[in-house]
């Protein structure tokens, strides 16, 4: 197997893992097609919550940083053990410099670190605005529909509620969309 073996008995839930592909110079374009085709052949297969690709600049070293995010564990096995699978990553070994870089992630953590450890994340300023942009409408957004269903909580309780609603939006779907929206901000220093 190329990619490195998962411990199939770890906790489910989204599972995130990130490729670091360090691409001989005169492979760059072959691997770009490649790597096209296998994000494409990835999100046809069930689970698949979404992909964030990092690309070297012109003038930098052809290193390029794919997040790839599956809803199980299970899911990224069923992906990984795939003949498709099998079939593009040994072709993408071929015009790989070093073998591919493989990192399992759990949570945020996943969507704002640097794969490639280059950057070990983000500058804290663009998280921070990142995550003021989204938690700040979310949480009025959250206040309003307890206001408007007219429900009397303590504010404990309404607190646990928005908390609760916001991290699993926040986690699930908007950061993931929002990392690959806004990845060469992010990681542009």
């Amino acid at each position: 197997m190329i990619l490195e073996q998962v411990d199939e008995d770890s906790a489910g839930g989204p599972f995130t893992f990130a490729a670091v592909w360090h691409v001989k110079r005169e492979c760059v374009v072959q691997f770009e097609a490649l790597l096209q085709k296998i994000v494409a052949a990835a999100a046809v297969f069930p689970g698949h919550e979404g992909v964030h690709a990092v690309t070297p600049a012109a003038s930098s070293p052809p290193v390029y940083r794919v997040v790839v995010r599956f809803g199980s564990k299970k899911q990224f096995l069923y992906w990984q053990q795939s003949d498709v699978c099998q079939e593009l990553i040994a072709k993408a070994s071929t015009l790989a410099a070093s073998p591919v870089d493989l990192q399992m992630k759990t949570g945020l953590e996943a969507w704002f670190q640097d794969p490639a450890g280059v950057n070990a994340s983000p500058p804290i300023y663009k998280t921070s605005i990142l995550m003021w942009l989204v938690l700040f409408p979310l949480t009025l957004f959250c206040q309003w529909v307890l206001v408007l269903m007219n429900l009397h909580l303590s504010p404990l309780i309404a607190t646990g509620i928005t908390m609760a609603f916001e991290i699993a939006l926040v986690s699930y779907l908007l950061m993931p969309a929002l990392a690959r929206v806004l990845g060469s901000w992010l990681y542009t220093r």
